[in-house]
């Protein structure tokens, strides 16, 4: 992984099921490189691997909020992880 492609930093937050709201993950930042997957909102998020990461985790990227499809650690090494989701509009 080019280590410099890792420009996008992007907040993550899960949901907290006590109150119905969202709680942030810890640590709360992430740097990846974001790649438009599809035209309807799709995106592939790249980065350094990150534990708490799962298909609940919403991502706040440049004022945008994501949620996450799939969550795929590259080789199977938990050193880098590919994050499928898509936008969600309010």
């Amino acid at each position: 992984m080019n280590t410099g492609a890792l420009r996008q930093l992007v907040t993550l937050d899960v949901p907290d099921g006590a109150t119905g709201g969202f709680l942030p993950l810890d640590p709360p930042e992430w740097y990846c490189a974001a790649i438009d997957a599809s035209g309807a909102g799709g995106t592939v998020l790249v980065g350094h691997y990150h534990p708490g990461i799962s298909t609940s985790t919403r991502v706040h990227l440049k004022g945008r909020v994501f949620h996450v499809d799939e969550v795929r650690s590259r080789d199977e090494r938990d050193i880098e992880l590919i994050v499928t989701c898509h936008e969600v509009y309010a």
